[in-house]
């Protein structure tokens, strides 16, 4: 049969030659999501039962904004018997949101309004679908510094990847834990970046060689120096107290932003990663020492200045100052700096030996 010359039909022919992954790949590779996701609603089984879903995906540009593709991304059904009708609801959402109704003929306009939930990508490997999420979000992290869309990935991966225990092997249970460690670290560092810390901080340029902190430099700073990269700029006590309580505790508790609270930083004493290096009392001690380390470096600035009235003691002790004071036993347990009261009269006799007091 001859192909007609006219153009829309000459492109028709043209068009049933193209190999549709590779069609599906090129979309995909532009960001072009609206072709993306007609192509896969008119041509979904072919595509599916090439198991080639995820590797489409990992064609999307990462710098594009993960909302503007989330309704492509896979879900893992929570249970085998259990149907997933949320991907589908999404995918339908996005082609009424965008009106494609004037690339559809009559047939895919049935299929618009009828279609079940055949549009279901988990029958992907579930393990396979994990780290295609967690390498998602890391190379948005790595490659563009994208926090919030990091945050947006990693959410969408913990939200959608719910398995029966049966399912959740050793190296699946670790790609999970990593999903949550720099989900929290990017959070918390899009926190510091809004919040200015990472423009005014001594402590920032210390650790790094470029205009900002990367996600990777903060998730190896540990206790000590995030508390000297969120508080080494404080003016004074009381703007010390507010930015540890609302950049750093978040940090540091799990009842703090919805579970933000990171799981895995270096423990001050052996430098590992573990769980146990991220509690409370890791952080109070941390707070001690930092204030401890401030006040002698402050004290002997003075001495090699001969300053006769201590400008810099002064300054330093003044901090500490407020922290003693919001860790009286006056105040209830949890509400204290410094919980613990033999820990904080420790940190007194510190203070006193480190000018010389005592």
């Amino acid at each position: 049969v001859r192909a007609p010359k006219t153009t829309p039909r000459r492109f028709y022919f043209k068009f049933l030659k193209l190999d549709i992954i590779n069609l599906a790949s090129a979309f995909a590779n532009r960001g072009d999501i609206m072709s993306l996701t007609i192509l896969l609603f008119r041509h979904w089984s072919e595509i599916n039962s090439s198991g080639k879903m995820l590797d489409i995906l990992s064609c999307i540009p990462l710098s594009t904004t993960v909302g503007s593709y989330q309704h492509l991304l896979p879900f893992v059904k929570k249970k085998l018997n259990e149907d997933t009708d949320e991907c589908l609801h999404l995918f339908l959402c996005y082609l009424k949101a965008v009106d494609v109704s004037p690339f559809l003929d009559e047939e895919d306009e049935f299929l618009f309004s009828s279609v079940s939930c055949n549009y279901d990508i988990s029958a992907q490997n579930a393990p396979d679908i994990v780290t295609w999420y967690l390498e998602r979000a890391n190379g948005i992290s790595i490659n563009f510094d994208f926090l919030s869309d990091t945050v947006e990935m990693c959410n969408l991966a913990l939200d959608r990847c719910i398995l029966e225990p049966e399912f959740l092997d050793k190296s699946t249970m670790a790609a999970f834990a990593m999903i949550h460690s720099l989900r929290s670290s990017a959070f918390h560092l899009n926190k510091l970046l809004l919040a200015g810390v990472l423009f005014d901080s001594e402590a920032c340029a210390s650790v790094h060689h470029g205009s900002l902190m990367t996600l990777e430099e903060f998730q190896i700073l540990g206790v000590k120096n995030v508390i000297d990269l969120v508080l080494g700029s404080s003016q004074c006590g009381n703007e010390a107290v507010l930015r540890f309580k609302e950049l750093v505790c978040p940090m540091f508790d799990n009842t703090y932003c919805g579970g933000y609270h990171i799981t895995f930083w270096p423990n001050m004493v052996t430098g590992e990663l573990s769980h146990e290096a991220n509690d409370k009392k890791e952080l109070q001690i941390g707070l001690v020492i930092y204030y401890l380390e401030k006040l002698q470096y402050c004290y002997e600035i003075d001495i090699l200045n001969r300053s006769d009235d201590f400008p810099s003691t002064t300054a330093a002790l003044s901090f500490c100052e407020v922290f003693v004071k919001l860790s009286e036993s006056s105040k209830a347990k949890d509400a204290r700096m410094i919980e613990d009261e033999i820990f904080l009269m420790q940190f007194v006799l510190d203070v006193s030996v480190s000018i010389g007091i005592a």
